[in-house]
C-alpha cells in the first residue's frame, strides 16, 4: 500500500508540474460546435473521409506490410435502458398534460424514432458496416503491392458484436476486391489483452483491473467541484418542454436526463435517418452536453493525474503484439496484413503511448481538459495504421497514421519523416512498452 501511495504521489506531482498549453480555446470550441453540430456527439462522431494524400515514399522504397488497429463502426448507444428511459420520460408527461408545445412535439417526434431505437445495445449500424468497407477499399487502392496474389490477411476482433460485424463488413469488401485472397478471422477470449487491453480473459478480472486505475478519492471530489461551477442550469432546458419539474425528476437529476438526451440525440448521426434532433437543444445546452461527455472519455482514454497516468500503460500489450508479429511475419512472409478491430478505449490509449502531437498527459484542472482534448477525434471507425515499406538494400520503414492521416512519431531521427528506420521504431518503443509494463506491475 505505501508502495501505491508513493507512485501515486509522484504521478500526482508530475501533472501538477506539467504545463501544458492550452490547444483551443473557449471561443474556438464553440465556433467549431456552431460550425458542426454533430460533433457535440464526441466519440460518437462519423469518421470523416478526406482524400487520401499520404506523404510520398522515399526512392526505391515499396509497401510490403500492413498492420492495423480500427475501432468498430457507428452504432447505436451502448445502453437500451437509456431508449426506455426518455420514452418513458416523454410518455408519462404526455399521459398527465405537463408537457407544453414544445413538449409535444418532442414527444411526437421521439415516438416516431423509439421503434428503431428500442432493444439496440451497442449494435453496429448499416452506417459502421460501410465505414469499414470504405476503409478497406482505400487500403486496398493506397498499396496496391501489398495484395498481391499470394496475401495472406489475419483478422481479429474482440467478442463484442459491433467489432466482429465491422471486421466482417471490412474483410468482405476485400474478398470483392481481391476474391484471391486468402483471410482468416478470430474473436477470441484469449486475444483479448491486445484486442481489448483486458488484463485477463476473465471479464471480472479485467473490469476489477480497470477499477483499480480508477479508485481514486481525489477524482470523486474533483468531480463534485466541477459540476457544482457549472453555471448552466439544465432545469431550464426542461422547463421548455415540461410545465411541471418534478414530473422530469420522477426519472432522475435533470443533469443526469439532459446528459441522456443528449447522448442520444447526437448518436442519430450514427443511424439511418435523416431527423436530428440537435434542435432541441440551445448553443449553450449543446456545449454543455459535449464537454461532459468529453470529460467523461478524457478519463476513459486519455492520462490524467486521477488515474494514475495508467491509461496508456494498458496499451503496451497492443503494441508489443504489432511489434513483434511484424517481426515476425517480415521475415517469414506468412503474414501480409494484420486487422484488429474494438474500441475506442484501445485506439485512444495506443495513441497517447504512441506520444504523438495532440495526445499529451491532461494536466490538473478538470475545467481545462476540453482545451487539450476532444473527444470527437475519436469518431466512429477510427483507426491507426502502420504500413511498411522494403528498400532495395532489404532495408525497411515504416509510416504510422492515424485515420489515415500521417503522424510524426517522437523519435530522434526525423529525416524522413513521416517515414522511420524500422529498426530505430523497434528499439524506442520496446522499451517505451518495457516501462509501461513496469508501471503497471508498480501500480498493481
Amino acid at each position: 500500500m505505501k508502495r501505491i501511495l508513493l507512485i501515486t504521489l509522484s504521478l500526482l506531482a508530475f501533472f501538477a508540474a506539467f504545463a501544458q498549453a492550452d490547444t483551443l480555446t473557449l471561443a474556438q470550441l464553440q465556433a467549431i460546435l456552431k460550425n458542426d453540430p454533430e460533433k457535440a456527439g464526441g466519440n460518437h462522431y462519423n469518421y470523416t473521409f478526406s482524400e487520401y494524400n499520404p506523404a510520398p515514399a522515399p526512392k526505391g522504397y515499396k509497401p510490403i506490410y500492413i498492420s492495423h488497429y480500427g475501432r468498430h463502426g457507428a452504432r447505436y448507444i451502448t445502453t437500451f435502458s437509456k431508449y426506455d428511459l426518455i420514452w418513458n420520460l416523454l410518455e408519462n408527461g404526455h399521459k398527465k398534460g405537463v408537457l407544453t408545445p414544445a413538449g409535444e412535439d418532442f414527444y411526437r417526434r421521439y415516438s416516431d424514432l423509439y421503434p428503431m431505437l428500442r432493444g439496440h445495445n451497442g449494435d453496429l449500424t448499416a452506417t459502421g458496416q460501410y465505414q469499414h468497407r470504405q476503409l478497406a477499399r482505400r487500403m486496398v487502392d493506397a498499396y496496391p503491392s501489398v495484395f498481391g496474389r499470394k496475401v495472406k490477411v489475419d483478422a481479429r476482433a474482440t467478442i463484442v458484436p459491433r467489432a466482429i460485424v465491422s471486421m466482417m463488413s471490412f474483410c468482405d469488401e476485400l474478398r470483392i476486391l481481391r476474391p484471391w485472397m486468402d483471410i482468416s478471422y478470430a474473436a477470441d477470449n484469449s486475444d483479448l489483452y491486445f484486442t481489448a487491453l483486458a488484463s485477463s480473459p476473465d471479464q471480472n478480472e479485467a473490469t476489477k483491473s480497470w477499477q483499480k486505475i480508477y479508485a481514486n478519492p481525489e477524482l470523486g471530489k474533483a468531480y463534485s467541484a466541477y459540476y457544482a461551477g457549472q453555471s448552466l442550469d439544465p432545469k431550464d432546458f426542461f422547463q421548455r418542454y415540461f410545465n411541471d419539474i418534478s414530473a422530469v425528476e420522477e426519472f432522475g437529476t435533470p443533469t443526469e436526463l439532459l446528459n441522456v438526451i443528449g447522448e442520444i440525440a447526437y448518436n442519430l448521426q450514427c443511424l439511418e435517418t435523416q431527423e436530428r434532433m440537435d434542435d432541441l437543444f440551445t448553443e449553450d445546452e449543446r456545449f454543455l452536453v459535449w464537454e461532459s461527455s468529453n470529460l467523461w472519455a478524457a478519463l476513459m482514454f486519455t492520462d490524467n493525474p486521477y488515474t494514475n497516468g495508467l491509461i496508456s500503460a494498458k496499451a503496451h500489450t497492443l503494441l508489443e503484439d504489432i511489434i513483434y508479429k511484424a517481426d515476425s511475419d517480415l521475415v517469414s512472409g506468412d503474414c501480409q496484413v494484420r486487422l484488429r478491430f474494438g474500441h475506442d478505449t484501445v485506439v485512444a490509449p495506443l495513441m497517447v503511448l504512441l506520444g504523438v502531437e495532440g495526445w499529451k498527459p491532461l494536466p490538473g484542472e478538470m475545467d481545462r481538459w476540453k482545451y487539450h482534448f476532444q473527444s470527437w477525434n475519436i469518431p466512429m471507425a477510427s483507426n491507426f495504421q502502420l504500413v511498411f515499406y522494403r528498400g532495395k538494400k532489404e532495408d525497411i520503414l515504416v509510416r504510422a497514421m492515424y485515420n489515415e492521416k500521417d503522424l510524426v512519431l517522437p523519435l530522434e531521427d526525423q529525416s524522413l519523416s513521416p517515414y522511420y528506420k524500422w529498426e530505430d521504431f523497434k528499439a524506442y518503443y520496446i522499451s517505451v512498452c518495457e516501462d509501461a509494463a513496469r508501471s503497471l506491475a508498480d501500480f498493481n
